[in-house]
């Protein structure tokens, strides 16, 4: 009986240490995560709000719930003269599963949908690298933008290795000029 006791115990002792304790999975983000700062890549877990289908058959109203998801974020260097450059701020994200009807007559950039593209300003080395470089991204990414000169990839870091993808693109992106090249006049 006293054996029992003891066990029982040890038992509850040890069952909260080892809970506490990070999954196989858990250590594998962490590695991502550990990767993409030691390559000067921000990492922040935030939330993005998502469609989710009507609740009520054939209506076209839509809730709105709430998704985790990692943000990886690089800032590009501003140019000399960004105060007085146009704004580039651009959005491509992934459609709703429920929306693949209306998403094909949407205009595309791989499998993300264009949300904002300020093609008239933007560098045209930039949109040939987003319409080459997109479509190569990870099948967990959400959405993919540029605002005040922060790029940032939103994804679910489902594949361990398939960080170095959203490094490179987000690396490579940067180094990219924004803005179209004004003429000397203007």
């Amino acid at each position: 009986m006293i054996y029992l006791m003891i066990a029982l115990v040890l038992l509850f002792i040890l069952v909260p240490i080892i809970s506490v304790l990070p999954s196989r999975r858990q250590r594998e983000r962490m590695k991502m995560r550990q990767q993409a700062m030691a390559e000067g890549i921000a990492v922040q877990i935030t939330t993005m709000e998502a469609l989710a289908p009507a609740q009520q058959e054939g209506g076209r109203q839509r809730q709105v719930s709430r998704r985790e998801v990692v943000g990886y974020r690089i800032q590009r260097p501003r140019p000399s003269n960004w105060r007085q450059a146009p704004k580039v701020d651009w959005c491509l994200r992934r459609a709703p599963q429920e929306q693949e009807q209306e998403q094909k007559q949407e205009q595309e950039q791989g499998n993300l949908t264009v949300v904002e593209l300020p093609r008239a300003a933007m560098a045209e080395e930039l949109l040939a690298f987003l319409e080459a470089r997109v479509p190569g991204l990870p099948e967990d990414v959400e959405q993919v933008e540029e605002r005040a000169y922060n790029l940032t990839v939103y994804w679910h870091e489902k594949q361990l290795g398939s960080e170095r993808q959203v490094i490179d693109f987000l690396k490579e992106c940067s180094e990219l000029p924004a803005h179209r090249e004004q003429p000397p006049g203007d």
